[in-house]
């Protein structure tokens, strides 16, 4: 096989890995896999064996490569310094656990899918190309997120979540805004970046998906999706000096239409549960604290983990309560802080946190300075994973579909 017929078998077969991992990752949280709990397994042990498979591939694949190409495909290096140190920091605190081998086992797999996604994951698809990689893997989200509207609006049982929140395919209501939210900011900068490649196909799936994510009522996805869209316009304006173009500006305003159809359908929905104002559908409170008095307990005890004394942290399967097995994720609701920062604060101590911070930073340095559409993208995704962060983890997981898709865009 000559040179590039072998680069060429190299990046296809990474795409497949990749998609793989992709898929497996929906399939751990989907509405089949609530039924059937013992799939935890399935999905652990494939999610590992995609990531060994990988391992393998870029072991035989990188050596190929020449300085120039790695160099083109490797992050920012501040950025993976500073991803290398938390690693680091987090095989600390795996080995002073008492199940280090879990703990161990749980950073391999997940360092690794980070590996394959974030540090060469440009090189894999680069056969295919970026954008038309990640069209293959993120029109299905859209599609799904079509489904779940159908089966909700058909009032079935699979795709309605309590208290009548959608969540579609997917497990629950936060994962299915999630994802929504992940297709619905991706289809945006297509339309924006490339309005006059199947316009119609951008539009439908940008309305299916922003739909999907107010129908799940979860207001940490909804309020994720709207500083992505803000961030997205932000960016395009810095990058390209203007807003739109002609054709830009005329794909906006039907996004705007497709905006005041939606709040119709939103004022509908409200009047349909019995809510006299739209505050209720959002689940919101009279005052902020009553809003988020479901999540301070959680918060609190992220904040008693500040301290010196927790320098090297409980390992990453304290979010499970330390109880995982092959049959289930034993995972553990009061053991999980709710917030990315003291979630890593949790698993890795208080250095851990720190470097997880420095990470955060430096990567949106480093977007921030790019001039391209995909660094457009990318700060989207950021600035979506941030406000994520508020409530949930982010970026913490190789079980998390929205995990996996940001570590790749």
């Amino acid at each position: 096989m000559s040179s590039r017929g072998r680069q060429r078998w190299e990046q296809y077969t990474g795409c497949v890995l990749i998609a793989g991992l992709l898929l497996i990752s929906t399939i751990g949280k989907s509405y089949y896999f609530q039924g059937h709990r013992r799939l935890w397994t399935l999905q652990m042990g494939g999610t590992a064996l995609l990531v060994l498979v990988g391992l393998l591939h870029l072991a035989v694949c990188v050596p190929h490569l020449s300085k120039k190409q790695r160099l083109s495909m490797t992050p920012d290096p501040y950025v993976m310094g500073s991803l290398c140190l938390l690693l680091l920091s987090a095989s600390v605190s795996c080995a002073v656990q008492e199940q280090w081998h879990l703990n161990a086992a749980f950073l391999a797999v997940h360092a690794a899918s980070i590996a394959i996604l974030f540090v060469y994951g440009s090189y894999l698809v680069s056969t295919s190309g970026a954008s038309q990689f990640l069209d293959a893997v993120v029109v299905p989200i859209g599609i799904a997120s079509l489904i779940g509207i159908a089966g909700y609006t058909g009032g079935l049982h699979w795709a309605r979540w309590y208290p009548g929140r959608l969540n579609g395919v997917f497990a629950n209501a936060i994962i299915a805004g999630q994802m929504s939210a992940v297709a619905a900011l991706y289809f945006l900068w297509r339309i924006l970046y490339q309005p006059s490649c199947k316009p119609l196909l951008w539009r439908l799936l940008f309305l299916f998906a922003t739909a999907a994510v107010i129908l799940t009522r979860t207001r940490t996805d909804i309020a994720g999706m709207c500083m992505g869209v803000s961030v997205c316009l932000l960016m395009i304006r810095r990058v390209k000096g203007s807003l739109f173009s002609p054709v830009g500006a005329r794909q906006f305003a039907v996004i705007l239409v497709m905006a005041g159809v939606l709040l119709l359908l939103l004022q509908h929905l409200a009047e349909n549960v019995g809510s006299d104002a739209m505050r209720d559908y959002f689940r919101l409170e009279d005052d902020l604290t009553a809003t988020v008095s479901n999540r301070l307990p959680y918060w609190q005890q992220g904040l008693a983990r500040l301290s010196a004394g927790n320098m090297l942290g409980e390992g990453p399967l304290a979010k499970f309560g330390n109880d995982v097995s092959l049959a289930h994720s034993g995972y553990d609701r009061d053991s999980n802080t709710h917030n990315a920062f003291f979630s890593v604060i949790q698993y890795y101590g208080v250095s851990g946190g720190i470097l997880y911070a420095l990470f955060i930073a430096l990567l949106f340095r480093s977007l921030l300075n790019r001039k391209d559409p995909l660094g457009v993208l990318g700060m989207t995704i950021l600035a979506f994973g941030l406000v994520q962060s508020v409530s949930e983890n982010w970026l913490l997981s190789f079980g998390t579909p929205s995990d996996l898709y940001s570590w790749l865009v």
